[in-house]
């Protein structure tokens, strides 16, 4: 069994620690390092996304423009990885569009926002300060 305990992002690149089982079946305390990380700042052509404001104590907008039409998936996962919220997958349209995340329901902490585009995937780092 795999079990991670703190996950994070730095220089572009995705970091879990914890415990993590081999092939042979021993299980090794080892950090992860996930290199196919996309900063939602700094995305492609098809996409810009913007979290503001950022910390925050209960909400935050997420704004976003598309080049083209596509699919997205938004969840919210705290430190060790865990999906906390989930907003579920919805089709939009091209152009800008804009989303209010209610994020009262959640402890004070550090998270990450993992936004799925069709067949990407990129990580940002919300914080939500205690109320």
């Amino acid at each position: 069994m795999s079990d991670v305990d703190a996950i994070c992002s730095f220089n572009g690149e995705l970091y879990a620690g914890g415990w993590f089982n081999e092939t042979n079946g021993s299980d090794h305390n080892f950090l992860a390092r996930y290199a196919e990380l996309n900063s939602v700042g700094k995305l492609s052509d098809k996409v810009e996304f913007k979290f503001f404001p950022n910390p925050t104590h209960s909400y935050t907008n997420f704004s976003f423009v598309l080049r083209e039409r596509a699919e997205l998936s938004i969840d919210i996962m705290d430190s060790q990885g865990r999906i906390v919220k989930t907003l579920g997958t919805k089709m939009f349209d091209q152009g800008e569009q804009q989303i209010l995340l209610d994020l009262t329901d959640i402890i004070h902490g550090i998270y990450f926002v993992k936004v799925g585009i069709n067949d990407n995937v990129y990580f940002e780092q919300i914080v939500k300060l205690q109320d």
